[in-house]
């Protein structure tokens, strides 16, 4: 993790738009749980973390 973020989220000219906390947890398992990603219709990004889901508005990064 060179740049001590364990998940970064990336825009269409490969800009880092959001970076998860380095202080987040996310053990083994639940990195290997459902993820869900924004998609035209959601604008919401969903992860795991060891004290269950979190999730990014990205419309609200703007």
């Amino acid at each position: 993790m060179g740049d001590k973020y364990f998940i970064v989220l990336y825009d269409n000219k490969n800009r880092d738009i959001w970076k998860s906390s380095p202080f987040t947890s996310i053990s083994y398992e639940a990195f290997f749980a459902s993820f869900s990603l924004p998609t035209t219709n959601n604008d919401v990004f969903i992860y795991p973390t060891d004290n269950g889901y979190q999730s990014i508005h990205l419309n609200k990064l703007k």
